[in-house]
């Protein structure tokens, strides 16, 4: 007789290339979790560091890690054949350069066994890790934390849609294997990081038809030096994902107004860090073409209406859209910068908010 073996409760995904500066502390704080029925995918995507070494030699110490060794294909890919091996009832994430709290997904699996049916997706708030050149850190908590208030849970984005505002943060979350499955939704493969998160992100939440939330912080995203240049190298990749997260919304005929405002929202955000690539002055042509593209495909009541979008902003994509609108545009921008800086002295001190307004301003 074949003896069926049970399922882990979650199965941790590492994508790893060229990062052994931080991988101790990031496998260290998986390996320690307080949930034990885990598995753990170490994918190294070719990496030429001492990478490799690292994760065998946690392998040797821990049956729960599987190392994948493969060529350099990117993040996408790695995903991609973790999820393929994985057995567990839910997928996590956790990258390299970054580490979890303990107890992270023994909270998020225990929020998503506790509804019936379970949860699809269960998403927390995170730690943002700043550096401020090579001495001074900042640990303060992610934009959403305290403003995911959905009337009940689980719930839809159609309920509540705040959290597609912010930061993909995929990684702080956990999704149900057979979900994933069920529609399909796998990361997008191309060289690099390409930003495939992005419409993972998209897919996962707007599918869902059963996502919880816990207000609080489990894992510790490290974040560039706020006062670094953007080290986004191709202007391409953000219209590109944002492409193919507007062709997923118009082929599910999502026209729900804040999935609309917040893909809004997202495409001047893009258009900023697009212009900031390094490759952008010299394909300034193809660049605005693209800007125009993208105008074309928003919902042009969404842009109006929003308070998160500035007049600025707002008159140049009327310009390129419809030159003939007169109407007057929605304000609030300002007070809405201002509640953003009070928030942020508020959850992380004045420093905190200081640094946060140098990085803003430096984007624009």
């Amino acid at each position: 007789m074949t003896e069926t073996r049970k399922r882990p409760k979650v199965s941790i995904l590492i994508p790893i290339y060229n990062v052994a500066k931080y991988l101790v502390q990031c496998l260290d704080s998986v390996v320690s979790q307080t949930l034990q029925d885990i598995e753990i995918f170490c994918i190294n995507d070719g990496s030429t560091d001492a990478s490799p070494e690292i994760i065998r030699e946690y392998s040797r110490r821990d049956g729960r890690i599987v190392v994948i060794d493969k060529p350099n294909e990117g993040y996408g890919n790695s995903m991609n054949c973790g999820i393929a091996e994985m057995k567990g009832e839910y997928v996590g994430i956790v990258e390299p350069d970054d580490y979890v709290d303990l107890h992270m997904f023994e909270d998020l699996y225990n929020a998503a066994v506790s509804y019936a049916p379970m949860a699809q997706v269960v998403k927390s708030a995170y730690w943002r890790v700043m550096r401020d050149g090579k001495t001074k850190e900042f640990i303060y908590p992610s934009p959403h934390k305290g403003r995911i208030k959905p009337e009940s849970q689980p719930f839809t984005m159609e309920q509540d849609g705040e959290m597609l505002f912010y930061h993909p943060s995929i990684w702080s979350a956990i999704y149900e294997k057979d979900f994933l499955d069920e529609y399909d939704i796998r990361f997008k493969e191309v060289p690099g990081t390409g930003w495939v998160d992005n419409p993972f992100f998209m897919q996962t939440l707007c599918h869902a038809s059963r996502i919880a939330y816990v207000d609080k912080c489990y894992y510790y995203y490290r974040e560039d030096n706020l006062d670094s240049s953007s080290n986004l190298k191709e202007y391409s990749i953000p219209f590109d994902r944002w492409n193919e997260m507007q062709d997923f919304l118009d082929n599910q005929f999502l026209n729900i107004p804040s999935i609309l405002e917040a893909q809004a929202c997202r495409a001047f955000a893009y258009i900023i860090g697009a212009s900031k690539a390094a490759n952008a002055v010299e394909h300034s042509d193809a660049l605005k073409a693209e800007i125009k593209k993208m105008y074309s495909r928003m919902d042009e009541r969404s842009v109006i209406d929003s308070l998160r979008i500035s007049k600025r902003s707002k008159r140049k994509f009327l310009a390129a859209v419809n030159p003939n609108n007169t109407e007057k545009l929605a304000g609030g921008y300002l007070r809405h910068l201002q509640k953003e800086f009070f928030r942020t002295v508020k959850v992380g001190g004045l420093d905190v908010a200081l640094y946060r307004v140098r990085a803003f301003l430096a984007k624009m």
